[in-house]
């Protein structure tokens, strides 16, 4: 004996709840929020991610120093994609972290000056 789901038909709609579309917002905490607010908190925690992962670059392995560089180049381009024309955050936040990490621990890598 099969049992069979009924086919969904225009008189048969769902009773349950159904998602809110992409375009309506999503909710968190019961608060419905902009798909655009929840794409750019995303984008940030990428953003971080790429930072955490540079540190670890810095602070773990003998990655040599020309191959850091382009990996901070690109997250500078990314933060510049994110934030067009505030390339100053870019500096204020992740530049100097960057650079006290060198300084602190990335004097023995090679092609460190």
């Amino acid at each position: 004996m099969s049992t069979r789901l009924p086919q969904r038909t225009q008189k048969n709609k769902p009773t349950w709840p159904v998602r809110p579309k992409p375009e309506s917002g999503v909710r968190e905490g019961g608060l419905r929020v902009p798909v655009a607010a929840t794409s750019v908190a995303r984008s940030l925690q990428r953003l971080q991610r790429e930072a955490d992962r540079i540190a670890v670059l810095i602070l773990s392995t003998d990655l040599p120093e020309i191959d850091i560089v382009i990996q901070v180049e690109k997250l500078r381009e990314r933060c510049e994609e994110l934030f067009p024309g505030r390339g100053d955050l870019f500096e204020m936040i992740y530049a100097s972290r960057f650079d006290r990490l060198k300084e602190q621990f990335g004097a023995d890598r090679p092609g460190a000056d």
